[in-house]
């Protein structure tokens, strides 16, 4: 769901107002049968947290934290990937969730119900700490940024004060096997790591890019995966660079295209691009091979379809078992 609006109403009308919306936007480009059967998918995905087990997890080692946000309109995907993230971590891992501002309370008490080791920032505790360390009068453009673009907040409230490694985990993944790579560096990595797109998506022409940033765009950095160790970052010459970017031209991508500037300067590290997929094809996300999957635009339409249904069918599975 894109309208924020539409998700306050429960089981009301507003899932009729969806399809009326999308099925003629997909019906072109999916065929009619295909795009139904989508977004009727995405409209039970919402209500699947209901069906879910708690997670039970006797941990053997200490704690490591890794980051999330949610918000009401996605706080159920958010769920579904902490869910298979600890599912398949030998890790101690303790999910921090960054509330967007609009995470309602019976969302929240249906993930800590599901994932009870969960823990929240909520945005008023966020703004305090990000004052506090990145105060508007210093940071101007940064902060205006944060105030206009929520995804901001994967760089400054993760890492502002940080001092240590903040892993960074977008909502719209799941994970099928230990991801090695990432707890790995959560254990010992100092350099940043990041995962490899499928294209260059930073929202801004390669010129203003480059006046930007000095030269050419580091190819194909996805914030997907997004980790730092904090006291590395150089906040100054990150605010240098916002302050650049023009302000009427802030989009979507604006945070990914500073956090690859990051990345370039620090020497980021990609995950294995062979077990770390962004928009993987039907056939993968039917019988994964990989260890993680970041369903990205391209792919949305089997993660409705096909993902999504498999790991509650699994989650169901293995509470059984347990």
């Amino acid at each position: 769901m894109t309208d924020r609006a539409n998700a306050r109403h429960g089981l009301g009308f507003w899932r009729v107002k969806h399809l009326r919306e999308w099925i003629p936007r997909d019906g072109p480009e999916l065929g009619y049968p295909l795009a139904i059967r989508k977004h009727l998918n995405l409209l039970r995905s919402f209500d699947a947290p209901k069906r879910m087990p708690a997670l039970q997890i006797r941990w053997k080692t200490d704690p490591v934290s890794v980051h999330f946000m949610a918000g009401e309109s996605h706080w159920h995907l958010t769920c579904f990937c902490i869910y298979s993230l600890l599912r398949h971590s030998s890790l101690n891992l303790i999910p921090i969730l960054h509330d967007d501002g609009t995470l309602r309370s019976h969302q929240w008490d249906e993930m800590r119900r599901i994932i009870p080791c969960l823990q929240r920032i909520t945005t008023e505790q966020a703004t305090a700490l990000v004052d506090a360390h990145l105060p508007s009068a210093r940071f101007p453009a940064m902060r205006k940024m944060r105030d206009r673009l929520p995804l901001m907040r994967k760089i400054l409230d993760v890492h502002a004060g940080g001092s240590g490694r903040g892993l960074f985990l977008d909502s719209d993944i799941l994970f099928y096997r230990e991801p090695v790579f990432l707890i790995r560096w959560l254990c010992e990595g100092r350099q940043p790591v990041y995962m490899q797109d499928f294209q260059d998506s930073y929202g801004y022409s390669a010129d203003v890019l480059r006046a930007v940033f000095g030269r050419s765009m580091p190819p194909r950095v996805n914030t997907g995966i997004s980790g730092f160790y904090s006291p590395s970052i150089d906040w100054e010459r990150l605010e240098y660079w916002a302050s650049r970017l023009p302000a009427g031209e802030l989009n979507h991508f604006a945070e990914q295209a500073l956090t690859a500037m990051l990345m370039s300067e620090s020497g980021g590290e990609p995950a294995p691009p062979e077990d770390y997929l962004i928009s993987p094809e039907r056939r993968e996300v039917r019988n994964p091979r990989a260890v993680m999957h970041h369903y990205v635009v391209p792919s949305r339409t089997w993660y409705y379809i096909d993902a999504i249904p498999q790991f509650l069918k699994r989650a169901l599975a293995d509470s059984a078992l347990s």
